[in-house]
């Protein structure tokens, strides 16, 4: 025990057959005759056995056969020394699961775990190393036990992701009644790694479990649960949303805010859209949807990342609907133009140029376009004709309490906003 507590040396399951053999005979052979006395009693023998006889009244209450509820085939990790034993043990039961048919995965995070890390770049390499099977997540998610609203839309966005291109993570929201402090990680029907919070030591421990009986069982428990629910986000194509009304729709109310991770031909003159269509052969109806954000009688709130407009003003690559085109220096120029003059001019129109690196917000943590009012959100991934959207009241609160975070730490004004615009102008190449 004490060496596989200092790491030198794992337990071996093939001698779990001896083990109880091993514990009779330690205590036969180390009791004192005092101790020998009071174990014949507590075990109801004669105080005189000799020692074959009291290794056999122990055996007999240990008990020959696991115990129910004995889970058996488990592998405690540090995943500070030996993550990568865990990651290449996940790895080979999802290679082996994949030769089968899709892979499932089913997931609790826990708080610590919404931080994401090591995982998230595991996941990302377990679906590239099974394409083109599919790898389903999906996640079970109280939002009440997240304090932290900021981590939690991180969490959102990045499994939300379209990359890579066969997997898919879908969230639910459950209101668990028990107090569920670990975190669960299953791969349907062969492993399951369960997280530990181990009190005063600071390492972080999983325990990896290839018991069938367990498994079986706490799988058809998530499974039950997930039928109940809702998922959180769904997703569709752009063409069938806009065949849907759906952009429409959420133009029906007073305001709403977005944050870009492309260019958009955001507050572009109607003039210029329609030579842009002709120029590039773009469908008329699609691009010309982007125009419904210029409302002015709508509040509307538009965050745009500096690398963002940086990457625009030199290689000039704009979504045109959702389509990649490419525009010359003066095309850019008059674009910005119009902007600039929208922005003096527009009394509900506010555009902010946030740091990649900011309080709230920071750029590496987009892999969408979002938008989002009161009563819905879409999200518009790069170069990709897939929309994740919802309605989902619990999560549009997590996303409005994060942009008055951000409105509260933000003070540029639209005059300064104007003046960065009117600076960037000038290194257009």
């Amino acid at each position: 025990m004490s060496h596989w507590i200092s790491g030198t040396k794992k337990p071996s399951f093939k001698n779990n057959p001896e083990l109880p053999n091993q514990i009779a005979n330690f205590f036969v052979v180390r009791c004192d005759p005092t101790h020998r006395r009071a174990l014949c009693q507590m075990l109801k023998i004669d105080v005189e056995s000799d020692s074959s006889l009291v290794s056999q009244a122990i055996l007999k209450r240990i008990g020959g056969r696991t115990p129910s509820g004995f889970i058996k085939n488990a592998t405690l990790v540090n995943l500070d020394s030996d993550y990568e034993w865990a990651a290449s043990r996940i790895a080979s039961v999802v290679k082996e699961q994949s030769e089968m048919g899709d892979v499932v995965l089913y997931t609790i995070p826990s708080l610590s775990d919404l931080g994401y890390g090591k995982e998230n770049d595991l996941i990302e390499d377990l679906a590239c190393s099974i394409a083109p099977v599919p790898l389903y997540q999906f996640f079970l998610v109280d939002p009440q036990r997240y304090e932290d609203s900021l981590q939690l839309f991180r969490f959102f966005l990045f499994y939300t992701k379209s990359n890579p291109s066969n997997y898919s993570g879908q969230i639910y929201f459950d209101f668990f009644t028990e107090e569920f402090s670990s975190s669960l990680f299953l791969v349907r029907n062969r492993l399951v790694s369960i997280g530990l919070r181990v009190p005063f030591v600071s390492t972080q421990h999983t325990l990896v479990v290839q018991d069938e009986e367990p498994l079986f069982r706490w799988q058809k428990t998530i499974e039950t649960r997930i039928s109940r629910l809702e998922p959180v986000f769904l997703r569709s194509t752009r063409q069938e949303l806009v065949r849907l009304r759906f952009f429409y729709a959420f133009l029906l109310y007073e305001h709403y805010f977005a944050v870009y991770v492309d260019m958009f031909p955001v507050f572009m003159s109607r003039q210029q859209r329609m030579e842009l269509i002709e120029m590039y052969g773009l469908p008329y109806d699609e691009v010309l949807l982007d125009e419904m954000y210029e409302n002015p009688n709508i509040q509307r709130h538009i965050y745009i990342f500096r690398s963002v407009l940086m990457r625009y003003l030199v290689d000039g690559k704009i979504m045109m609907g959702n389509h990649p085109v490419h525009l010359t220096s003066e095309q850019r120029k008059r674009h910005l133009e119009h902007l600039i003059e929208q922005i003096r001019v527009d009394p509900n129109l506010q555009v902010r140029i946030l740091p990649d690196h900011g309080p709230v917000l920071q750029a590496d943590d987009f892999f969408s376009s979002i938008f989002v009012n009161e009563d819905c959100l879409f999200m518009t991934p790069a170069d990709c004709d897939e929309i994740v959207y919802s309605r989902n009241r619990q999560a549009l609160n997590v996303l409005f309490s994060v942009f008055y975070l951000l409105n509260r730490e933000e003070t540029q004004s639209n005059e300064d906003v104007v003046a960065f615009l009117e600076r960037s102008l000038r290194i257009l190449i």
